[in-house]
């Protein structure tokens, strides 16, 4: 979820928060939460670069 367009990308888990990425020097980078796997923002990150 993003609530604005300069805003960290919300994931979550049953409706809670647990992390936020934002793209930084053109890379998804977790800047908030649990620690995430790599392999679980590889994901979310393509999901983000492929939206419409």
């Amino acid at each position: 979820m993003q609530y604005g367009n300069n805003e960290p990308f919300a994931y979550m888990i049953d409706g809670v928060v647990i992390g936020r990425l934002d793209k930084v020097d053109g890379n998804w980078k977790q800047v908030e939460g649990e620690q995430t796997p790599k392999e679980v923002i590889a994901d979310i990150a393509y999901f983000l670069d492929h939206r419409e």
